[in-house]
């Protein structure tokens, strides 16, 4: 424990009056206040008012680290102990509810809000040192704006309670360090450059503790190809303690969001196919779209805002789906998909994720940094490749198979008919063809139905003969191409 400077003490009392005050029944009475100012410097204290927990400044780690009031409360009064080794009349106030009284006025004296209070805007704080933006032009760490988006680079500095860092990379920062197996393994042999690209920018990202690029990735296809490895690298990066599991099926839960508090990175690493269709997978757009939510907290009657900001990585080797609610397009600006279409490797490396980080951890540190500052050069903003659209194209519309067979496939003809069994047939056949899962009959009915009567108006029909039956349909439309 440190002890205040002459300077410190002497501000102190200006403020509060000493820690022991003349009385006129006592010869001294106990100061709480300059106590109350004096743990909060001493101990480096301060009170989150949005999520309504104290923090102690690490100067070892520069980081912020949650400290409980039950601790706080065994600071007050092993120092109150310490002071009564001169002060004899200290002891008089080392109860319980006096301690609680200084605990209460230091909330009012360090109290301050993480989220909102203006820090750097974009630091990366590693094992070693904190690396704070800077434009070739401006000597001293910015604030990004639309006016500062190019010519970044990554300068380093000493740790410092300015940043607000509750977060802390447990990688070293060695400049020029490379990680050619990481590259070579993970990457080339199972996408493309895009994919690649892309991948750096949502890595770097993720290093920035936000995403403002306002996405989320999915890494989807070839079961062993590599994808749960790749992410507890980046997970590895970031942190852990830094990142939890998004479990999609129970985002709606009461307490379920309370769970993400003070973390960056949201994973998912075995999705199933129905993960998204769950009518709570919504909420993943507010998670990742910077909006403002109301959390609670289990064991805890009070509430806490959390903004939005949230990177988002889900893992699946199944053929997921979307349920939209008439939102397809915003799913589509919010979707980056990487699809592992190669085979996997021939040998399978036990631990490659923890041999990687041992061997290449600052090269692949050094790559993010790179995509990071790609990302900020670029207003923020991933763009997708051609192929890229188009992969995420497809995949939507395999979420909605009745949906993108009704566009392309049935059309108005005055002179035709179509049935309800040769719609289900033929949307069937279409979903073989293009290896897309394949609503069950009855759902392709209902679905069908409710196109005929939205899209156009009409009205189902019993006497559309087929084999000189009648069959359920509608008159005055015809399938385009009944062998898709």
């Amino acid at each position: 424990m440190r002890q205040l400077t002459n300077e410190e003490h002497e501000n102190i009392v200006e403020q509060c009056g000493d820690i022991f005050l003349e009385t006129g029944k006592r010869n001294v009475k106990f100061n709480p206040q300059y106590y109350a100012e004096r743990m909060r410097i001493v101990y480096g204290i301060m009170y989150d008012i949005s999520e309504k927990k104290f923090y102690k400044y690490t100067a070892s780690s520069g980081t912020w680290e949650p400290i409980s009031v039950d601790k706080l409360l065994m600071c007050i009064d092993s120092d109150m102990h310490y002071y009564s080794l001169e002060e004899i009349l200290i002891n008089e106030h080392r109860s319980e509810s006096k301690r609680k009284s200084i605990v209460n006025l230091l909330k009012g004296r360090s109290e301050m809000n993480f989220a909102k209070d203006k820090f750097p805007d974009f630091y990366i704080h590693c094992e070693n040192t904190v690396l704070t933006l800077r434009s070739n032009n401006n000597t001293l760490p910015l604030n990004i704006t639309q006016n500062h988006r190019d010519n970044l680079n990554w300068i380093q500095e000493d740790f410092d309670p300015k940043f607000g860092s509750r977060q802390n990379l447990n990688i070293e920062y060695v400049p020029n360090a490379k990680c050619p197996q990481f590259m070579n393994l993970l990457l080339k042999s199972a996408m493309t450059e895009d994919d690649i690209q892309t991948l750096q920018l949502y890595f770097g990202q993720c290093l920035l503790n936000r995403n403002v690029s306002q996405t989320f990735l999915l890494l989807a296809g070839t079961a062993g190809g590599g994808k749960s490895t790749l992410v507890n690298i980046i997970e590895g990066i970031v942190g852990r303690q830094n990142c939890t599991e998004l479990r999609l099926s129970q985002l709606g839960g009461r307490y379920e969001m309370g769970r993400f508090q003070g973390k960056t990175l949201l994973t998912t690493k075995e999705a199933e196919p129905q993960s998204l269709k769950y009518k709570s997978a919504n909420i993943l757009k507010a998670l990742t779209g910077n909006d403002a939510m109301t959390v609670e907290e289990k064991h805890n009657n009070s509430v806490t805002d959390i903004e939005g900001s949230f990177n988002v990585i889900i893992i699946t080797n199944a053929d997921l789906t979307i349920k939209f609610s008439s939102d397809i397009e915003a799913w589509r600006r919010r979707l980056l998909m990487i699809r592992y279409d190669n085979p996997p490797p021939k040998e399978r490396i036990t631990d490659l994720d923890k041999k990687l980080l041992k061997e290449e951890g600052s090269g692949i540190l050094n790559w993010g940094l790179e995509g990071a500052l790609k990302l900020l050069n670029n207003g923020g903003q991933i763009t997708k490749s051609e192929r890229q659209e188009k992969v995420i194209a497809d995949f939507l519309d395999s979420c909605e198979p009745f949906q993108y067979f009704a566009k392309n496939y049935i059309h108005k003809d005055i002179d035709r008919n179509i049935t309800t069994s040769e719609v289900v047939s033929a949307c069937t056949k279409m979903c073989e063809r293009f290896k897309w899962t394949s609503p069950s009959e009855r759902v392709l009915q209902k679905e069908f139905n409710a196109w005929m009567s939205s899209k156009y108006g009409a009205r189902k029909r019993d006497d559309i003969i087929r084999n000189g039956k009648p069959k359920r349909g509608y008159q005055g439309f015809v399938i385009a191409n009944r062998k898709v």
